[in-house]
């Protein structure tokens, strides 16, 4: 260390003054036991210290291994340390600096230089190279110089500003090079700004309330920051920004949107409808009119979303459903295969049925319920199949897709048919499998 010392011996005397370089004795009182440690720090510069471990009235070796650690006042960055080794008689040794780096080895008694790449308080290790049980050690803390100052920042009104809505910041002790500035409001962050010291103003959107951290950070050390508060005052209550989305009456096939929106800072507005199509940037605000119509792709209910240039958080949506693009109707399809069966008039014993199937014209299989063969027909709802039942009794006609055989449909008949009208056959109905 440069300069003048004050010794802590651990024992609760006070502190003594000692000289730069040299030694100084102290005798332990009878009743002081146990390992004690011993600070001796810079009276220019008290927090750069080294310390050393004694245990008073202990065993001591005849020949102890000795370290002690000052700064090298050659570096003018006053990062580096040199430790005073004395392992007399028992040979080399090897120094561990405490920051991670690789141990190098030392004399056995002589000075050995190392400088530090970052701040911090290091425990230097020092080992027999041996007997690694054979060791000393001290601390040290790099920088020796004075504490550096930290960044600041404080934040006021602007004077120039009267609605009490611009911040005047203020910033100091940054590394030189530049700052940039984050306002907290969600606008874009201000780069390039003078370092150590400098300062910027900055006026928050109407929408912004509440109280504001701002943080400066250096563009050269990101770890170097500072924040600061500022609380824009509340002005009149702004028009709450709205949009509207309706057809566009130009446009018949009601793909067209015209959307209108107020209530926006004055400026521009940029416009976005939800679909793949470009943003439109630079419209008129606080309030504008814009079309649009979708392409034949688009389906669906849209989002439109205004957004204000001046201030990002200033937005409003619509939304729109274009109507469906017009397409061929195509016929539907039955969702079940309809069954009809009526008596063959032809019949004089009644026990002829003619069965009609409507199946949107896909033709379907007629199983007459009586272990017959199935026959085919039409389904298109005009064609009839035929089947005489060669006993009396109640059937169930069952009819299928040919295509889908999850597709069917039903109905019961009782022959011999009597001589009441026929009732209304049974409905089909979807069975699946």
């Amino acid at each position: 260390m440069a300069g003048p010392v004050t010794i802590d011996w651990g024992d609760g005397t006070p502190k003594e003054d000692g000289p730069e370089q040299g030694t100084v004795t102290h005798k332990y009182a009878d009743g002081i036991t146990g390992e004690r440690t011993i600070t001796v720090c810079s009276k220019d510069d008290p927090t750069a210290c080294t310390t050393v471990k004694f245990t008073p009235g202990g065993e001591t070796p005849d020949n102890p291994l000795k370290v002690t650690a000052v700064e090298d006042t050659t570096d003018a960055q006053r990062m580096t340390v040199k430790a005073s080794v004395d392992n007399t008689g028992k040979g080399a040794v090897r120094v561990d600096w405490g920051d991670g780096s690789a141990a190098v080895q030392g004399p056995e008694k002589g000075d050995v230089t190392y400088k530090y790449p970052r701040a911090g308080q290091f425990t230097i290790t020092v080992s027999d190279a041996d007997d690694s049980a054979r060791k000393g050690i001290a601390q040290v803390t790099v920088p020796f110089g004075p504490v550096v100052e930290q960044p600041k920042a404080a934040a006021e009104q602007d004077a120039s500003d009267a609605t009490g809505r611009t911040a005047h910041l203020t910033w100091e002790a940054f590394p030189e090079g530049s700052v940039m500035v984050n306002w907290g409001d969600g606008t874009a962050l201000q780069r390039g700004l003078d370092a150590p010291a400098g300062e910027a103003t900055h006026q928050y959107g109407p929408s912004v309330e509440g109280e504001q951290q701002i943080v400066v950070t250096s563009e050269t050390d990101a770890t170097k920051q500072a924040t600061a508060t500022f609380t824009p005052k509340a002005g009149e209550t702004p028009e709450e920004p709205q949009v509207t989305a309706e057809s566009d009456d130009a446009d018949a096939t009601g793909r067209t949107v015209a959307v209108a929106w107020t209530g926006f800072p004055a400026g521009t507005v940029s416009v976005s409808f939800g679909d793949e199509s470009p943003e439109q940037k630079g419209q008129p605000a606080p309030e504008g009119t814009l079309t649009h119509k979708y392409g034949d792709d688009v389906v669906g209910e849209q989002t439109i979303t205004v957004v204000s240039d001046a201030d990002t958080t200033v937005k409003a949506t619509a939304t729109f459903t274009p109507l469906p693009v017009d397409t061929p109707e195509e016929p539907e399809e039955p969702a079940e295969v309809k069954v009809t069966i009526a008596e063959d008039p032809a019949d004089t014993g009644r026990l002829s049925v003619l069965v009609t199937a409507d199946n949107g014209g896909k033709p379907v299989a007629v199983d007459f319920g009586d272990e017959s063969e199935p026959v085919d027909n039409a389904g298109d709802g005009t064609a009839q199949s035929k089947h005489t039942y060669g006993a009396a009794g109640t059937y169930t006609v069952t009819v299928t897709d040919k295509d889908d055989t999850a597709k069917t449909g039903s109905a019961e008949v009782t022959v011999p048919f009597t001589g009441d009208t026929p009732a209304p056959a049974p409905t089909g109905r979807r069975r699946y499998r």
